[in-house]
């Protein structure tokens, strides 16, 4: 899209809202957004949709503006954060499961059966994509 084309659509679609709010709430809205790798549009925009009690405004193609999991850039990034979490769980099960006593059949059993079931559940996860 050509940068006046552009110009053109966001100045019909969307309008700008200026606040003035004091530096310190500002500084940790920021910091907190960034945390949490959300935009502070995104954030305003939900406050602003939950307080008129509006519906979430849906794209054309069925997704929630700004979910996070509409383009597959995105689900792919989830993904692999998903993958990375069940690895870390992963591993502390190996550590719990290596330190059961082996007179303690039936928790060495089923710590076993969690270390298979998680790394199956890891394997088919990374195939998706």
């Amino acid at each position: 899209m050509a940068k006046g084309a552009k110009e053109r659509w966001l100045k019909n679609n969307y309008a700008s809202v200026k606040v003035s709010i004091r530096q310190d709430i500002v500084h940790a809205f920021r910091k907190a957004c960034n945390e949490r790798q959300q935009s502070q549009e995104s954030i305003l925009k939900n406050a602003m949709i939950d307080y008129v009690d509006m519906e979430i405004p849906h794209n054309d193609k069925g997704f929630e503006t700004n979910n996070k999991n509409d383009k597959r850039g995105k689900r792919r990034k989830n993904v692999a954060d998903i993958i990375s979490e069940l690895e870390q769980v992963l591993n502390a099960e190996e550590i719990y499961c290596d330190g059961i006593p082996d007179n303690f059949v039936n928790r060495k059993g089923e710590s076993e059966e969690a270390i298979e079931k998680l790394t199956e559940a890891i394997n088919i996860l990374s195939e998706i994509y």
